[in-house]
């Protein structure tokens, strides 16, 4: 019964992974998008798409059964690399090459 629950536990886990990646590729590829076909591809039910696209604070329209995904904000790009710090990987790297 072990191996049961374990495969269980694994099973909910990729399928909340699939769903998270997938909610992501809708932001990213798509302007509006059905909310059938959203329920489609993240795999849950029509209403239970539109639950997880309100709380993606996605755009919903109910007379038109429309989606508006957004994408997702990036967290800010750090500074470049100082040029100390491009030196130091150099001599890193012309190190392992000997």
């Amino acid at each position: 019964m072990l191996y049961r629950s374990e495969s269980g536990i694994l099973l909910l886990y990729f399928s909340a992974t699939c769903r998270e990646r997938f909610l992501h590729l809708v932001g990213e590829a798509y302007s509006s998008i059905s909310a059938s076909d959203l329920a489609r591809f993240v795999g849950l039910s029509e209403s239970e798409a539109l639950k997880v696209a309100a709380a993606e604070r996605w755009t919903t329209d109910a007379e038109t059964g429309m989606v508006l995904p957004r994408r997702r904000e990036l967290p800010p790009a750090g500074p470049p690399p100082s040029e100390e710090k491009i030196r130091q990987l150099t001599d890193y790297i012309c190190f392992l090459e000997k």
